[in-house]
């Protein structure tokens, strides 16, 4: 017997019904962190991205929403492209990379797996 399951739904099994997308889960500590773009509207055929959000869980079943990061914190400016989104480490900072529509990225640093971050250069990379 088959006990796969298949996932045919544009909606994200982790986090169901929050529009959470194109998720990058990583392990830092003793905490799960997932980095996600976020469409408002999961249910229309259209993405609405207007920002991205930070998860964390200790268990991969529960999940905290750590932050919202906003375009307009960033040189990008207001927009509804907020796409594909994910985070590093290293030396004691976090990098938090971020693309408009998939046709520029810039990145944010901050002191936080969370932030708040600051976009240091201003222009994409």
């Amino acid at each position: 017997m088959d006990k796969s399951i298949k996932v045919t739904s544009k909606k994200n099994p982790i986090i169901p019904c929050r529009g959470v997308c194109d998720p990058h889960v990583h392990v830092f500590g003793d905490r799960m962190w997932l980095y996600a773009s976020h469409d408002a509207v999961p249910d229309n055929p259209v993405y609405c991205m207007h920002d991205w959000q930070i998860w964390s869980s200790a268990d991969c079943i529960e999940w905290q929403l750590e932050r919202v990061v906003r375009p307009e914190d960033t040189h990008m400016g207001a927009s509804d492209c907020c796409w594909a989104v994910d985070c590093a480490e290293r030396d004691g900072k976090y990098y938090y990379y971020f693309s408009d529509k998939n046709e520029k990225t810039g990145v944010l640093v901050g002191d936080s797996l969370a932030g708040p971050f600051c976009d240091v250069l201003g222009k994409p990379l």
